[in-house]
């Protein structure tokens, strides 16, 4: 952009050589313009970015906790379908009379 100023223009040494005038063609080239723009708004989004995972996590954290529950359950509803099948009567009876207790101690914490 400046060396096309520099060969085109008239008076090279006087109008585009200096560092400020340099800055000055920069800063009305589009180019410039859309750069200077385009990198404010990369800035903004990975604000915004970093602020959501920030706020986020929690969220993160509740469905964790709760795809584990879930897995915690599925296994004990395995288990006890397994433990239906290989049960005898007597430990079938004395499962149906602790899980009425199992249930009101888990409960109370």
């Amino acid at each position: 952009m400046l060396r096309w100023f520099e060969d085109n223009s008239k008076n090279s040494k006087n109008s585009v050589s200096g560092r400020g005038n340099q800055v000055y063609t920069l800063a009305i080239a589009p180019i410039y313009d859309e750069w200077v723009l385009r990198d404010a708004v990369d800035r903004i989004e990975k604000y915004i970015l970093e602020y959501i995972h920030h706020c986020t996590q929690h969220v993160k954290k509740v469905a964790e906790t709760r795809i584990q529950l879930a897995k915690s359950q599925m296994a004990e509803f395995k288990a006890l379908e397994d433990f239906e099948q290989i049960a005898t009567s007597s430990q079938w009876n004395i499962h149906v009379l602790l899980k009425p207790k199992m249930k009101l101690r888990s409960t109370k914490k």
